[in-house]
């Protein structure tokens, strides 16, 4: 649950998050934050609703973690801006 909490936080903070994942391109690279553990990942594909980084599926809009054995985000990715 502290996850979701950063992300919102970091919403909030920064306003450009939602815009900016939307402009990210196959081969950018973005940060996924796990628990306040942080790891580059580059973007291998997109579709209309997700940001795909090699094994990991992302929300487009919100930038968490998609992963259907969780009931909640497990992490997020942020654009290095």
């Amino acid at each position: 649950m502290a996850q979701h909490t950063e992300q919102i936080t970091f919403t909030l903070i920064d306003g450009k998050l939602q815009n900016t994942l939307n402009e990210l391109k196959v081969g950018d690279e973005v940060i996924r934050n796990m628990g306040g553990i942080l790891m580059n990942l580059k973007i291998t594909k997109i579709t209309i609703d997700k940001i795909i980084c090699g094994a990991w599926e992302f929300s487009k809009k919100t930038g968490e973690e998609i992963d259907e054995d969780l009931s909640f985000p497990a992490s997020y990715i942020m654009p290095i801006l």
